[in-house]
């Protein structure tokens, strides 16, 4: 099955979750997702930002080849650069206009995306 998590800020996804999240849902508080946090969540699937997010910090979601779709909520400003990186599964992605600084290689190494 695998494991469903409210994310609530703060650091990074604690190692031994890393290999088992398979669902992420960011709390409506959070306002930023610090660089690294999911850092290869290998089998994270399925990933709901909420409106209020502002930021996506760099390497946040690197190397997360399970994850396939991504919608960036309308209030984020910048996606931190390898935000998405290798995640050689992600087929879809929506990005509102309010995005402002896209980093560099923010979509490297995404194979399955069609642009």
């Amino acid at each position: 099955m695998g494991d469903q998590l409210l994310y609530e800020g703060g650091w990074k996804v604690a190692e031994e979750l890393r290999s088992k999240v398979t669902r992420v849902r960011v709390a409506p508080q959070v306002k930023k997702i610090p660089g690294h946090a999911f850092f290869l969540c290998d089998k994270l699937i399925e990933l709901q930002l909420n409106e209020g997010l502002e930021v996506i910090g760099e390497s946040s979601f690197e190397r997360c080849k399970s994850l396939q779709s991504v919608a960036v909520p309308s209030n984020v400003i910048e996606l931190g650069w390898r935000a998405f990186a290798d995640c050689s599964g992600l087929i879809e992605l929506q990005l509102k206009e309010g995005v402002q600084v896209i980093g560099v290689n923010v979509f490297r190494n995404c194979t399955a995306l069609k642009l």
